[in-house]
C-alpha cells in the first residue's frame, strides 16, 4: 500500500541462497512491482521500504517477506453449457489446486456480471432465466491467492430455449357448443 509522505520505494530482492540483494528504485505512485524469470524450486526473500525525504520524514523500516516459490496460475477450467427453456447449466472439470469456483453469466453483449460463489461444486444451474435468449457465461478457478492466482475460464454463448408447446384455452363457451364428431376431430388434430 502507499505510504504517507513517501518519496519513493526500495524494493530489493534475492534467492535466499545468494549473499546479495537485487535493487530496485519506485517512484512514490508505483506500489507493486513484477518479477518474471524466477526458478520455481527456490526460495525468494523481498524487502520493501519507504523512502522518506531525510528532513522532516525518514526512511521506512524494511517489511520483509519470504516465498518458496513464485506463485503459479492455475488451469484453465473447461466449461459446458446446457440451456433449457429458463435454465442454463454450466459443467467445468476439477481443477488442481482450486480452493473453489464461481460461475458467472449475463445478457449476451451486455457488461455487467452476476457472480455465485459454488463453492467446490463442478456444475451449477443458473434458473429464472428469460426464454429464448443469448447469455454468456464462464466459471473461475479460485486460488488460495499465495501460490496459486485464479483463473477464469473462456466465455461461452449459450442461449435458453424457447418452450415448444403452447396451451390452447378455447374457453367452456367453445366446447358448449360444439357436437361429438367435433370433440373426435379436436382430439385426432391435437394427437390425442
Amino acid at each position: 500500500d502507499e505510504v504517507p509522505n513517501a518519496t519513493g520505494y526500495r524494493f530489493i530482492w534475492k534467492n535466499q541462497s545468494d549473499a546479495s540483494y537485487n535493487v530496485v528504485l519506485l517512484d512514490a505512485a508505483t506500489t507493486s512491482h513484477q518479477m518474471t524469470g524466477l526458478d520455481n524450486s527456490a526460495t525468494y526473500v523481498w524487502k520493501v521500504l519507504a523512502l522518506g525525504d531525510g528532513a522532516a520524514y525518514l526512511n521506512s523500516e524494511y517489511c520483509a517477506t519470504r516465498r518458496d516459490r513464485p506463485q503459479q496460475t492455475l488451469a484453465t477450467p473447461t466449461l459446458t453449457v446446457v440451456g433449457a427453456a429458463t435454465s442454463l447449466t454450466l459443467d467445468w472439470n476439477a481443477v488442481t489446486n482450486a480452493e473453489r469456483y464461481s460461475v458467472s453469466y449475463k445478457l449476451a453483449g451486455a457488461t455487467t456480471w452476476t457472480n455465485v460463489n459454488v463453492g467446490t461444486s463442478l456444475t451449477y444451474t443458473f434458473a429464472g432465466l428469460e426464454e429464448n435468449t443469448e447469455f454468456e457465461v464462464q466459471v473461475k478457478a479460485i486460488g488460495d491467492g499465495i501460490d496459486y492466482k485464479s483463473v477464469y475460464s473462456n466465455v461461452v454463448r449459450a442461449q435458453t430455449t424457447a418452450t415448444s408447446s403452447a396451451l390452447l384455452d378455447f374457453g367452456d363457451e367453445f366446447f358448449d357448443e360444439m357436437e361429438e364428431e367435433d370433440f373426435d376431430l379436436l382430439a385426432t388434430n391435437l394427437g390425442a
